[in-house]
């Protein structure tokens, strides 16, 4: 059986591609039946069992910034302060600024248009801003980088905000610095212009330039208004392909530092595989340790190709459940004891502190089907 949905409506269709059932909306069947459900199991080798998870050591939580924070200011227990201006912008005496950012670049130009966000917040040109890279020690903890959550994380929490509040603290230094309230003034290409003589200006450099803001990121300084934004939604090109055309960008792999050593992790057989024993005995040129914790075997070496090595050479002995044969690898799925068990429910009757038996009994049309 198939099922073709147009957004709208879905047909209902043979394996012969013969129509079976009556065009028939999402909406008009999950109303109609009173209860939709989809079940998931996953058996015991799509999923660690129970036996070699009580073997692992226990997870390191990760430390992630609230879904949605109650105001502007992220939190992070690690790192530069999160809510402070000068963990995110700093301003040089040559009118450059530097963008501090705790979201890496991984492709995709998300460092671009966080420059994108930055110079319309801080009233300076993309020519006149640097991106400095993740760094446990000089940028904001962010949490992972991960989908386009970048992006969402970059406008809503942290960065924005802290070149708002830049750009505000820079209006009340330039409203001391030229005599002017601070509503008669405007920033343009990194200065702070008097809107009733624009060649009346300070650059940012001249009334910060290598020194600290000193202030805190807060909710009563506003962001941009998007009418007024010059660069954000815009086609810019993108700094990081200059470097990568040329071979000059450094990617992980580059990087070398002082002492610095190399790890390889060596596989089980399967998800479940528990450890019965291995030679925690540190053989071959250049290797340094044999890890073991747990079901984890990893090999540290001075080189990443000695640590290759000496993990290919390395000859665990493991207890493993055999995983089925392909040719039954359905069969072996339906009847394999399952770890988990998802249920997905929509209705209305549900919402109201209903249960699933009861919605399906009343439900006037019933419908199931299995799906390999």
């Amino acid at each position: 059986m198939t099922i073709i949905d147009d957004h709208d409506d879905m047909t209902i269709t043979d394996d012969h591609g013969e129509t079976t059932g009556p065009r028939i909306s999402r909406r008009k069947f999950v109303a109609g039946t009173g209860a939709l459900i989809v079940g998931f199991t996953v058996p015991r080798y799509l999923s660690p069992g129970s036996a070699g998870a009580a073997t692992l050591p226990p997870p390191i939580p990760l430390n992630l910034p609230p879904p949605r924070p109650a105001s502007p200011v992220p939190t992070a227990s690690d790192g530069p302060a999160a809510n402070a201006v000068d963990s995110w912008v700093r301003v040089g005496g040559d009118n450059i600024v530097t963008i501090l950012s705790g979201k890496a670049e991984l492709g995709t130009g998300t460092a671009t248009a966080t420059l994108q966000i930055a110079a319309d917040e801080l009233g300076v040109t993309m020519k006149q801003l640097r991106f400095v890279d993740p760094d446990t020690v000089t940028t904001v903890d962010q949490g992972v980088t991960a989908g386009s959550m970048t992006m969402k994380t970059q406008w809503a929490q942290g960065l924005r905000q802290a070149c708002a509040a830049a750009r505000a603290q820079l209006i009340n230094l330039a409203s001391t610095y030229l005599g002017q309230p601070a509503s008669a003034l405007y920033v343009s290409n990194g200065a702070v212009h008097v809107s009733s003589d624009p060649a009346r200006y300070v650059t940012y450099g001249e009334l910060i330039g290598d020194n600290l803001f000193n202030t805190k990121i807060t909710a009563s300084v506003s962001p941009m208004p998007v009418s007024d934004l010059r660069f954000v939604g815009k086609s810019v090109p993108r700094i990081d392909i200059p470097e990568k055309a040329t071979g000059k960008y450094m990617y992980v792999h580059d990087v070398k530092v002082p002492g610095m050593l190399h790890g390889r992790v060596v596989r089980p057989p399967t998800l479940d595989s528990t450890l019965v024993g291995v030679d925690t005995t540190p053989t071959g040129e250049g290797v340094v340790a044999v890890v073991v914790k747990g079901n984890f075997i990893g090999v540290v070496a001075e080189k990443e190709w000695q640590a290759i090595n000496a993990a290919k050479a390395l000859k665990p002995q493991w207890s493993v459940n055999p995983l089925p044969d392909q040719s039954q690898l359905y069969n072996s799925l339906a009847v394999t004891p399952s770890d988990t068990t998802r249920t997905l429910v929509q209705t209305s009757t549900l919402l109201d502190g209903g249960s699933v038996e009861d919605a399906v009994a009343q439900s006037p049309v019933q419908m199931s089907a299995t799906y390999n």
